[in-house]
């Protein structure tokens, strides 16, 4: 089963990439992550970023600010398809 969850607002200040996992640092999305890992493995679970679109939790990325947008459907179609959520 793949589990998809949204990404947060707050993160953490890194001045190097570091997973999904690790870069969220509020306490909703620290709540998911963990509900997540609970019905699924990590390798199963994906976040839908409005920056990063739909990547693994295990994605790598150094802090952003998205302002709240919605990522581009387009490369979200995509990563459905590169990462074979819908089976």
């Amino acid at each position: 089963m793949n589990v998809i969850i949204s990404c947060g607002k707050k993160k953490v200040e890194t001045s190097k990439a570091i997973s999904l996992d690790e870069l969220y640092s509020g306490h909703q999305t620290k709540l998911k992550i963990r509900l997540a890992k609970l019905l699924a493995p990590p390798e199963n679970i994906y976040i839908i970023s409005g920056r990063l679109g739909l990547v693994p939790l295990e994605t790598k990325s150094l802090s952003y600010d998205s302002n709240n947008r919605l990522p581009d459907s387009e490369l979200v179609r995509e990563q459905v398809e590169k990462y074979r959520i819908l089976k």
